[in-house]
């Protein structure tokens, strides 16, 4: 009986694979709705239910995506794997080297035991700390620290042993809302550095602050802090639940530590240095990613000694082509055209909404075109063009530039941020847990955006 109920799930979702996308061939061609952008909407659309239902190997449809582009004749070969030749793919696998290399030595496991034993053993007060590690790291970094505390994040959920569980499910979310969400209080060059640009084509006068940014999105911090709590209740954490063994355990273990390692020095030192270099980057002006794709490789030179091959063995490679496959989405989408796409089926629909409701009709704009376009892609396609279509109505351009920027945490799958993609990436939550708790973030921050957000802006002035 469980058999064929699982057979039968499994057709299901193989039909729903392979059905949805095929309607696409329903929708007349134009001169936006071009063939080809059909044909890329068919392909990416079934691999994205390939990677939301997991009915293949996570890598086998992670090589599917681009050779697909490929043989379709999308895009050349160059353009459908161009995301190895980019930052991200190294930055991960530097990630991944770093958390190894200190899960090893041991140093992830003491840092770790520190935390859950200054938390008192609740898990509760463990998950917010991680959460506020996370927000002063983004602050620090002008919104580039993200890596560093998913990484710390995923050393965590490895010493306490919650891989693929929902307590590694709340940790990595509390670890994504203090860097990637509160990313908004800060100026980020990868972020507002872009939307900003692209508003001021059609209004000059527009200045936006690290300051103004900060006013504006304080509030996103007691939203998350909400969402934990809420995180909590919905896996049936109580408020008083401790780590496994209970304060008394926690405390035993990190007596058994003893001193601290040659090796775990090392490891700090490692870590320290690669802080310290991204808390720097406004007066060295360097890529903040360098740090992820050099200082790994060193810990393995002769006389360092931290890395060895058992810490290259336990890298998930499969992640990093999930990562590249998620990662030409984008890239494909933007050559052929789909921001032009978007824009044209779009901002007229919003502008339908009238100037009351228009804020709200761009922000379920933004979650729409999540699911085609990367963040980054929509703070440079949409500002200018929804700006421009409301200069006659009055509608403030600084409350539409920020409501596109927060609209790119409106997310469902992991491959629609790079932030959100990189946490999963490290293989702690299941695509399960992600989806339940992205889909009730991004239902609550809608409302949080409609009752609090709007009315709070028009206080401060932006309307």
């Amino acid at each position: 009986m469980v058999a064929l109920k699982n057979n039968h799930s499994l057709l299901i979702k193989w039909f729903i694979t392979i059905v949805v996308p095929l309607l696409l061939l329903l929708i007349p061609l134009n001169e936006t709705y071009t063939a080809l952008m059909r044909s890329y909407l068919i392909v990416t659309l079934f691999v994205i239910f390939l990677f939301a239902f997991e009915t293949l190997p996570m890598l086998i449809s992670a090589l599917l995506l681009p050779a697909l582009y490929v043989v379709l004749n999308i895009v050349p070969f160059a353009i459908a794997y161009s995301p190895w030749t980019q930052t991200t793919i190294p930055m991960v696998l530097g990630g991944f080297l770093i958390a190894n290399i200190c899960s090893e030595c041991g140093i992830l496991n003491r840092i770790s035991l520190w935390i859950v034993s200054r938390c008192k053993g609740s898990f509760i007060k463990i998950a917010l700390g991680i959460f506020l590690a996370n927000w002063l790291i983004c602050l620090l970094t002008f919104g580039n620290g993200s890596t560093v505390g998913i990484v710390f994040s995923y050393a965590l959920c490895q010493a306490m042993h919650y891989g693929r569980t929902k307590e590694g499910a709340i940790i990595m979310s509390a670890s994504i809302m203090g860097s990637a969400l509160c990313n908004h209080m800060v100026y980020n060059p990868l972020a507002m550095g872009i939307a900003l640009p692209a508003a001021q084509t059609v209004a000059p006068n527009l200045s936006i602050t690290m300051v103004d940014l900060f006013v504006a999105f304080w509030p996103l911090a007691v939203f998350s802090v909400l969402m934990i709590l809420i995180y909590g209740k919905m896996y049936k954490i109580p408020m008083s639940a401790q780590v496994e063994g209970g304060e008394s355990y926690i405390k035993n273990e990190l007596a058994g530590l003893g001193a601290m390692s040659n090796q775990e020095k090392k490891a700090m030192l490692l870590l320290i240095i690669i802080l310290l270099y991204m808390l720097f980057q406004p007066l060295h002006h360097l890529g903040m990613e360098y740090a992820f794709m050099i200082m790994p490789l060193v810990a393995f030179f002769p006389g360092i000694g931290l890395g060895s091959s058992e810490c290259i063995k336990k890298i998930p490679f499969d992640m990093l082509f999930f990562v590249a496959a998620c990662a030409s989405i984008g890239t494909v989408g933007m050559q052929i055209g789909l921001g032009a796409l978007v824009s044209t089926l779009l901002i007229p629909a919003v502008a339908t909404f009238g100037n009351s409701f228009f804020l709200i009709g761009v922000f379920f704009m933004c979650l729409l075109a999540n699911f085609l376009m990367t963040p980054i892609a929509m703070y440079a396609a949409f500002p200018a063009a929804l700006i421009a279509s409301t200069i006659e109505a009055g509608i403030d351009p600084q409350s539409i530039l920020y409501t596109v920027f927060l609209g790119g945490d409106l997310l469902f799958l992991p491959y629609e941020s790079a932030n959100y993609l990189i946490m999963f990436s490290f293989g702690v939550m299941t695509m399960k847990d992600f989806v339940v708790t992205s889909t009730v973030r991004t239902i609550l921050l809608i409302i949080f955006f409609i009752i609090i957000l709007m009315p709070y802006w028009a206080l401060i002035g932006v309307r």
